[in-house]
């Protein structure tokens, strides 16, 4: 009893020392993938750099850095050794079109590292910082349903918006636009 007393306490004041489980969680510096240690680090005032291995796979342009790589509590996927080989990753943006307008918004990347490293084009749902609900991890495809109905597909690294649900009724509709580089 109380070397589990004791151990309670150690993750009160350590709350970082966790097991891989729980290797994406806020509170931690990194997050542990089947390829490594995924980190960001601030590059410049609007840009945000995505590291493997401390290694650059890619940056972020964002409208705020405090805010711009959030890979925690976030949907993942675990291969058959249990280690995280998709992750989606959110971002704050500023170059989001709704109407004619650019506007801010929550931006999504997927980070695949089932074969290599391939970081996805970003995308938005059709309604301004609409949530993302549900995940639906395939082996070969990647279901993403937001709030606003809409439904973006990931497969062979590509991702394209399938349903644009509330907006897409609208005769004017693009879904073009919410798909960028």
């Amino acid at each position: 009893m109380k070397l589990f007393i004791s151990f309670l306490f150690s993750m009160m004041i350590f709350p970082n020392l966790v097991s891989a489980e729980l290797s994406c969680k806020i509170g931690l510096d990194k997050c542990i993938t089947s390829l490594g240690d995924l980190r960001s680090k601030h590059i410049s005032e609007n840009e945000v750099g995505i590291y493997l291995n401390d290694m650059k796979i890619s940056s972020i342009i964002t409208s705020d850095v405090n805010k711009s790589f959030v890979y925690y509590d976030l949907p993942y996927h675990k291969n058959k050794n249990k280690l995280i080989d998709k992750l989606i990753i959110s971002y704050d943006a500023s170059d989001c079109i709704y109407g004619e307008q650019e506007s801010n918004c929550q931006k999504y990347k997927i980070l695949d590292l089932t074969n290599g490293v391939e970081l996805s084009s970003s995308f938005y749902p059709p309604v301004i910082n609409a949530n993302l609900m549900t995940v639906t991890w395939g082996e070969d495809v990647t279901t993403m349903t937001f709030e606003d109905k809409s439904i973006f597909l990931y497969k062979n690294h590509k991702v394209t918006l399938n349903n644009g649900g509330v907006k897409s009724s609208n005769a004017s509709f693009n879904k073009d636009i919410y798909i960028t580089n």
